[in-house]
């Protein structure tokens, strides 16, 4: 053991999300140097050293929210690009003369299986937005 922590590391134990609120620590301070640049009779300029602190908070806020988007549309995009992979190969050893009828058989009921589960997955992603859908608008 290094007696490192985690934070020390630039790894968390999260997923990465950890990473957030360091994009908001330093904010405030960048805020408030940039409002301290500012003319003294610049008006607003006291409101503006008031809101640094929430200015801080909602840049850490909007970074996690980002990071976390980024984060899904890299797994959806990783998972279609292991599925459409996974197809080709299938494809490629069904039509492969070097293989036995029944190798190219057992390709061809993998491809099938395989979209039977891609299938599924968009069905149970439906079902799951269909009733949060739903669950929000009982909240009206």
């Amino acid at each position: 053991m290094s007696g490192k922590s985690s934070h020390d590391k630039g790894t968390s134990q999260n997923g990465g999300l950890g990473k957030a609120p360091h994009a908001g620590a330093g904010a405030g301070t960048i805020f408030l140097a940039i409002i301290d640049s500012l003319p003294d009779d610049f008006p607003g300029k006291r409101w503006l050293a008031l809101l640094a602190p929430s200015l801080s908070i909602g840049s850490g806020a909007a970074w996690l929210w980002a990071t976390r988007a980024l984060e899904r549309r890299k797994l959806n995009n990783d998972a279609d690009d292991a599925l459409l992979d996974a197809e080709m190969t299938l494809r490629q050893r069904m039509y492969d003369d070097t293989l036995s009828p029944e190798e190219r058989a057992e390709a061809k009921r993998e491809l099938h299986e395989l979209r039977r589960l891609d299938v599924r997955a968009k069905i149970e992603r439906a079902q799951s937005l269909l009733t949060k859908r739903d669950q929000t608008q009982g909240e009206d």
